[in-house]
């Protein structure tokens, strides 16, 4: 008998042991996922997370994973998780505290559950320091200068001064542009993918900083906090000089890699149509209204109008508030293009997996179709349907006696039906010859400030992140730093 609870009680420690060493292992490989090198953001505008050194300190930073602190960091103060408190201020946007919630309790796998977290104030998985001067980076054909990296440092310092997470984890990384091309276009594995990889290197250089906020958290045996693997979902707050992406949809069959065509969707209070009823959401934190944004162009996007899953809240700044570089493309400029680019319409088809019976033909047609219908529309501009791309099947698709097979395009921003509905479109864009050029080695010519936080409005964290993207980050400060006629030499300062 005594043999028997002997071996009885050595299996069960060698079953706790074993459960300890895979529960070990799993928080290893979650702080492994997490600490890879990121590079896309959530959205289709990519721009990849920068993964050379500028220096030896800011490397583990540049490729945004979590700096470790070293032994000899002076007057420095960790919780129990490793991660450096914060000093920087809060600010009051919010007068909920996590002391009225109750205490923070994770279960059984150390994840924190549902909103008892979400007003605890979690702060940053690293507060950026940078000491040394900012280097030139290089990559994939892509080149910034030292300025032009100085630029992104300060972005992410002035978001990291403003806001100190509350009920997320934050992770501030530096950010620019330099994803290495598509196939080549002569391939047989040219598709649209492809296509729209290759046409970004006529973009122009951009560079800034992108904080994300996790929300699915556990604490493990090194951190009192972090994001759970498979879990690690997170809200974005970015800002990039140049950028065109974050605010566009680009037309893949009508841009190449030395001409970018692209639509901007944008909400405007009391819109009529697909986004009638949306005032509400658009002025979220009176995001609209904002005495602090008064002076810049600001809108929401609807999660749809770039096909995510995601509201977005975009500023955009510009020097005299000038327009962004770009040309409204007309009905004959329009028809020119597609008789050009019909060619290679087809080959992004065909290598995508279209296998319409002559394809080609029916295009043609339908463009000759397309030129009769809007012969009296040439000089007018052209409006699309959010989330439409013009590509071969709509062409091989016309109707020569059905109009509505131009459902997709329109040559005024709004127009009725015959049911007495209203249908939005937004303008279709070239970006100017001479952007790309002009933006290689000089500062930024215009800034774009973007924040989604998912349609969900009753979590006290990122309401908090909301309501320090409208009021408190100091759009002023910034404009007169890059854009205003005397040099600033105050530091920055939230509002």
């Amino acid at each position: 008998m005594k043999k028997i609870i002997l071996i009885l009680t050595a299996t069960m420690l060698s079953m706790h042991a074993v459960q300890a060493q895979r529960q070990k292992k799993l928080e290893e490989k979650v702080e492994n996922m997490v600490n890879k090198t990121i590079d896309q953001t959530t959205d289709k505008a990519v721009d990849k997370m920068v993964k050379k050194p500028m220096d030896d300190a800011a490397d583990e930073v540049l490729s945004g994973s979590a700096v470790k602190k070293t032994k000899n960091e002076a007057g420095r103060k960790t919780g129990d998780s490793g991660q450096e408190e914060q000093t920087i201020p809060t600010g009051n946007a919010t007068d909920s505290s996590q002391e009225k919630n109750g205490p923070l309790i994770t279960d059984s796998r150390g994840w924190y559950q549902g909103k008892s977290i979400q007003y605890a104030e979690i702060g940053w998985i690293k507060t950026l320091d940078f000491k040394e001067p900012a280097k030139p980076f290089a990559q994939n054909g892509w080149n910034y200068t030292a300025s032009q990296m100085a630029v992104s440092q300060q972005l992410a310092t002035w978001i990291q001064q403003t806001y100190s997470p509350r009920g997320l984890l934050g992770e501030m990384v530096q950010s620019v542009y330099a994803l290495s091309a598509g196939q080549p276009a002569t391939g047989t594995h040219y598709n649209y993918n492809e296509a729209e990889k290759n046409n970004k290197n006529a973009l122009p250089n951009t560079y800034g900083a992108l904080g994300k906020m996790y929300m699915n958290l556990q604490k493990t045996s090194t951190k009192k906090f972090w994001p759970i693997d498979g879990l690690a979902g997170y809200y974005v707050w970015q800002i990039m000089a140049n950028n065109i992406e974050l605010i566009s949809r680009q037309m893949v069959n009508l841009s190449s890699p030395d001409e970018y065509y692209c639509t901007m969707p944008q909400y405007s209070m009391g819109m009529k149509g697909e986004y009638e009823g949306f005032d509400k959401n658009a002025n979220y934190q009176n995001f609209m209204n904002s005495p602090n944004l008064k002076n810049y162009t600001h809108y929401w996007i609807p999660s749809d109008a770039l096909n995510n899953n995601h509201d977005f809240y975009v500023v955009v700044m510009t020097k005299d508030s000038q327009p962004l570089p770009f040309d409204q493309v007309t009905v004959s400029e329009l028809i020119a293009r597609l008789e050009k680019q019909l060619p290679m319409m087809y080959k992004i088809d065909y290598n995508s997996g279209g296998r319409m019976d002559n394809m080609l033909e029916k295009a043609k047609n339908g463009l000759a179709v397309m030129k009769q219908q809007f012969k009296d529309n040439y000089n007018d501009y052209v409006y699309l349907k959010a989330g439409y791309d013009i590509d071969i099947i709509k062409l091989a698709n016309i109707d020569e006696k059905n109009k509505s097979s131009f459902y997709w395009m329109q040559t005024k921003p709004q127009t009725n039906d015959n049911y007495g509905n209203t249908n939005v479109g937004f303008p279709l864009l070239r970006l100017k010859k001479g952007v790309k050029e002009a933006c290689a080695n000089s500062g930024p010519q215009w800034l774009v400030f973007k924040l989604y936080k998912g349609t969900s409005t009753d979590h006290a964290g990122t309401e908090y992140m909301m309501a320090n993207f409208v009021s408190r980050f100091n759009y002023d400060y910034v404009y007169d730093y890059f854009f205003g006629k005397e040099k600033v030499t105050r530091p920055y300062q939230p509002q």
